[in-house]
């Protein structure tokens, strides 16, 4: 039987995922690209085998890594500067999980499934809010962005109004009243990602060096 939201917050389940794109996004050059690679495929593997320890569904387990997948990839690939961006090249992370090349396309369907039949997928929507609120493009990219804002608005108006898990929302310092919410810009809420991005950057840049000199 899965558990509850109450029981596992999509924000600890992400945060060393979401640590890894801040500081790539940061402009953290990758000297070692094999060696971030492999941190980034043990990070996915925890991550599902987290999910699995508390019951969720193949289902779930597979969005909700197939969306860290796809922000992960898409986040070295936009550097195209250094050895992260050769070796995820050949072998994006997507492909090692799932054998796919379509996460630009395929997530955004996935999004719109779960948009249509939310029901009991409260964690995976939760999940993809917090990646396209990292920034998350894929068939976007270069693109009008009315139709991904009007998916972030859509995914958040089906969460719980509270924070979720035991966890803060990643954003939830940011929100106000709905209304504001759904009124407010995509420009203007992609600054206030940048600014949570910069003051996470600023808050655990000590703590990214400390795994990357790991690598």
């Amino acid at each position: 039987m899965n558990q509850s939201l109450n029981t596992v917050s999509i924000d600890e389940l992400l945060r060393d995922i979401a640590l890894t794109v801040v500081h790539l996004r940061a402009g953290s050059v990758v000297e070692q690209g094999e060696a971030l690679y492999k941190r980034c495929v043990a990070q996915i593997t925890t991550l599902r085998q987290r999910l699995s320890e508390q019951q969720y569904s193949e289902d779930v387990i597979d969005d909700i890594s197939y969306a860290a997948c796809a922000l992960l990839d898409e986040t070295v690939l936009l550097r195209n500067s250094d050895e992260g961006y050769e070796v995820w090249q050949g072998v994006p992370l997507q492909v090692t999980f799932f054998n796919t090349y379509q996460a630009g396309d395929e997530l955004f369907e996935r999004i719109c499934q779960r948009i249509r039949h939310p029901e009991g997928g409260q964690l995976v929507l939760a999940c993809y809010d917090r990646v396209l609120g990292l920034g998350f493009q894929g068939r976007y990219l270069s693109q009008p962005q009315q139709e991904r804002e009007q998916l972030v608005i859509e995914v958040r108006d089906l969460l719980p109004k509270e924070p979720i898990g035991n966890g803060d929302l990643m954003l939830n310092t940011f929100m106000g009243p709905k209304r504001f919410w759904r009124n407010s810009s995509l420009l203007f809420w992609t600054g206030v990602a940048l600014m949570v991005a910069v003051l996470l950057f600023m808050l655990l840049r000590q703590h990214l060096e400390s795994i990357l000199a790991q690598l």
